[in-house]
C-alpha cells in the first residue's frame, strides 16, 4: 500500500479555470542525498523521543517528516497568485487577488532560464521564479488588464527606472538631503 492511497491528493483549485496559467519554478531543488539525510535525521529524532525522556523530539521528528513530504505549488492565473500546500494530513490554499496586489517587479538574477517576479501586497512580498517568456507574458498581461498595479523592472541594469515604486532620482536625493539636515 502506497502513501498516496492512504492520503489521496486533492485536486488543485485552478484545474477548471480557463485562460492562461503560469507555473512557477524552484531555483533551489533539494538533491536526493539531502532528502535521505533529512529522513535519517528525522528517524534519529523519533528514536531519541522514544528512548529518552525528551518526548518533544518525537513530535519534531514526525513534523519534519511531514514537511519533507509536503508539496507546494504556486501559479499565476486570471484570479491572482494562487498557492496550494499539501502536507499529507492537511491542505492549505492561499489566493492573492489582483485587486489586493500593489506592484510587480521583474529582476533578472543572471540565471540562464529563469527570472524573478516580486509581487507585493501591503507589507508582504512574494518572490516567484518564472521562465523569461512566462514572466514577460505575465507583465504584458498585467499592463493591459490591470492598470492599477504598478509593473516595473529592477533598476540594476536599467538606469532610468525607479528603484522604489513611484520614486524618482530627484526625490531620492531630496530625501537623503532632508535626512542629513534633520539631524543637525
Amino acid at each position: 500500500m502506497e502513501i498516496n492511497q492512504i492520503f489521496p491528493e486533492k485536486t488543485l483549485p485552478w484545474e477548471g479555470l480557463s485562460g492562461s496559467i503560469y507555473q512557477t519554478h524552484s531555483i533551489k531543488v533539494r538533491k536526493s542525498w539531502m532528502k535521505w539525510a533529512c529522513l535519517v535525521l528525522c528517524l534519529f529524532l523519533i528514536a531519541g523521543g522514544l528512548v529518552t525522556k525528551y518526548r518533544v523530539a518525537l513530535i519534531f521528528g514526525i513534523l519534519y517528516i511531514l514537511v519533507l513530504l509536503m508539496d507546494k505549488r504556486v501559479v499565476v492565473t486570471g484570479r491572482g497568485v494562487e498557492t496550494f500546500y499539501q502536507m499529507r494530513i492537511t491542505t492549505h490554499y492561499e489566493l492573492w487577488r489582483w485587486e489586493e496586489i500593489d506592484a510587480v517587479v521583474r529582476e533578472d538574477r543572471n540565471h540562464p532560464k529563469l527570472v524573478a517576479l516580486y509581487f507585493s501586497r501591503g507589507d508582504r512580498v512574494k518572490r516567484l521564479f518564472f521562465t523569461k517568456a512566462d514572466a514577460q507574458a505575465v507583465m504584458d498581461w498585467l499592463r493591459a488588464e490591470h492598470r492599477d498595479i504598478k509593473v516595473a523592472e529592477s533598476d540594476e541594469k536599467k538606469p532610468g527606472v525607479p528603484r522604489y515604486y513611484g520614486e524618482t532620482k530627484d526625490r531620492k536625493q531630496n530625501k537623503k538631503k532632508h535626512e542629513r539636515t534633520a539631524w543637525r
